[in-house]
């Protein structure tokens, strides 16, 4: 598993699953979220080539990669999941900002 900062602070406090539709790992995390009514995106990535080989650049070798606001990690991990999950909420409650539902393609 590869854990690494965000590179940049998300503008949108929503969280990125960046996967493909046939990894069981991503329909997991995916799951996760929509049952923890998170605000995400998901990310094809048999359809995003450019962000797959921006991902492989940056080192992830593994599906899903998960993006919060503040960090990058690999594979299910639904501790580091929910702890994002709550950070998008507090950031969330703090701005006051009304994003997507889950799973709502915000782009």
């Amino acid at each position: 598993m590869i854990t690494q900062p965000a590179l940049f602070p998300a503008e949108d406090n929503v969280i990125t699953v960046n996967g493909t539709k046939a990894c069981v790992q991503c329909q997991a995390a995916t799951r996760l979220l929509d049952k923890r009514d998170a605000p995400y995106e998901f990310i094809d990535l048999d359809e995003n080539p450019k962000k797959l080989a921006a991902l492989r650049a940056d080192g992830f070798q593994q599906i899903p990669v998960i993006e919060s606001p503040t960090e990058r990690f690999t594979g299910f991990d639904p501790v580091r999941i929910e702890k994002a999950v709550a950070e998008v909420r507090a950031a969330i409650a703090t701005q006051g900002a009304v994003v997507a539902g889950p799973g709502r393609a915000l782009t």
